[in-house]
């Protein structure tokens, strides 16, 4: 029984350094081209970082980088990655958000939709004996938030609803019923904007 439980603790293992090694490539090409794919935007360029307390993150408290990958007129849509740690119930929880959100307008203040997957271990749990079995969970993260971003740079602020919605269960499902498919999450996001110029032609 301990070695079939091992064999499946080391799959659902393989699956999250997948994951999250697939997303770090995808983001690490996708930053340092984002200026050329957005050269029609003369605002909002440049990298976020911040924390963010919930929300893409559901029970952690994740950092976050973000920039500009595509922008039209006053369209513009930013590529995000973070990771966060956190607790539920005494037991460590791990979240990895990554996404996209879009925004409108070259004022400070915006409404911003956004799509985003979350990986998150740790939301629930169940035990055997006094051992905690995690559970290890990839989630469907939209959101709709107030941004505050000005475009010269500076203080970044997020306050942001974003459900939860399970994917996939990558520990036993059977575990981890329908009831626990959904979270709602409110979260707040707090960081800095390193504004870009706009290089001289």
């Amino acid at each position: 029984m301990r070695h079939v439980f091992r064999n499946c603790l080391a799959r659902t293992n393989i699956v999250y350094m997948t994951f999250v090694g697939c997303f770090l490539i995808i983001f690490s090409i996708l930053l340092p081209l984002s200026p050329l794919i957005a050269q029609g935007s003369s605002v909002h360029k440049g990298p976020i970082f911040y924390l963010e307390i919930s929300g893409n993150s559901g029970p952690a408290v994740s950092g976050n980088a973000e920039h500009l990958i595509f922008s039209t007129g006053k369209l513009f849509i930013n590529g995000h990655m973070g990771y966060g740690i956190g607790k539920v119930d005494g037991n460590s929880a791990y979240a990895i958000p990554v996404g996209i959100n879009v925004f409108h307008g070259i004022k400070s203040s915006h409404l911003e939709v956004g799509l985003g997957l979350t990986y998150v271990k740790g939301y629930r749990a169940y035990y055997l004996g006094r051992e905690a079995v995690l559970s290890k969970a990839l989630y469907f993260a939209p959101n709709i938030a107030y941004r505050f971003q000005k475009p010269s740079g500076g203080f970044f602020l997020r306050a942001t609803f974003t459900p939860l919605f399970r994917i996939k269960e990558y520990a036993e499902p059977d575990r981890f019923p329908d009831s626990m498919k959904t979270h709602a999450n409110f979260g707040v996001a707090l960081g800095y904007f390193f504004a870009r110029k706009r290089e001289t032609e």
